[in-house]
């Protein structure tokens, strides 16, 4: 697939994927709004994964609407929440749920797709606090007095707690004394046995 990227010297540049993601409802009308954000600045420079993986987060906004039969751009703080309890409870066909990281990620994309919304459809730069009721956050970082846009985000009382992090030790106890036990006959050399002692 080859999509204009920009005009340069009166030339378009077009950027190369291998496959574009493409927005529709159940009955294959598409959805405009949700391709229109794939097409925009925003998105169209990103890696193709990333692409993907937005939609896919997308997908899930896209379905919900059908399945409440609203419209896109009537969606509105309830539905967000009403969005992310869905999304907690929703298994797969092996009654495996979504991890909160997984959720976070396709609110925040729900977000971000309504921050351009506002500001491309509405031109208004308030519509995800007016309508989503997100707040905008600054990282503070005590040693940068100047901290960019890049450094801001969005905060919304229908995310999730992180999941806790999980350690694991990548050989069990009980490995770890078979390799002691073991140790002179998987070495001949003295030098070889204690540097696997080492390690």
């Amino acid at each position: 697939v080859e999509i204009p990227n920009y005009l340069l010297d009166g030339k378009i540049t077009y950027k190369k994927f291998s496959s574009f993601p493409y927005a529709s409802y159940s009955s294959g009308t598409p959805c405009v709004i949700v391709n229109m954000y794939f097409y925009s600045s925003n998105i169209i420079n990103l890696k193709e994964l990333s692409i993907k993986r937005i939609a896919y987060c997308l997908s899930q906004l896209i379905k919900y609407c059908e399945n409440k039969n609203i419209q896109i751009d009537e969606f509105d703080f309830n539905n967000f929440v009403d969005l992310s309890n869905s999304l907690q409870k929703e298994a797969d066909e092996n009654g495996k749920v979504r991890n909160n990281r997984t959720i976070n990620n396709i609110l925040k994309n729900i977000i971000y797709f309504y921050e351009f919304v506002g500001k491309t459809i509405f031109n208004d730069n308030d519509y995800v606090k007016i309508i989503l009721k997100a707040d905008i956050n600054q990282l503070n970082f005590s040693n940068n007095k100047n901290v960019g846009d890049n450094n801001t985000y969005y905060s919304h009382p229908a995310l999730v707690a992180n999941n806790p992090a999980r350690t694991r030790n990548p050989i069990s106890k009980e490995n770890i004394n078979k390799i002691y036990d073991n140790i002179a006959n998987l070495y001949q050399s003295s030098f070889g046995q204690e540097r696997l002692k080492v390690l």
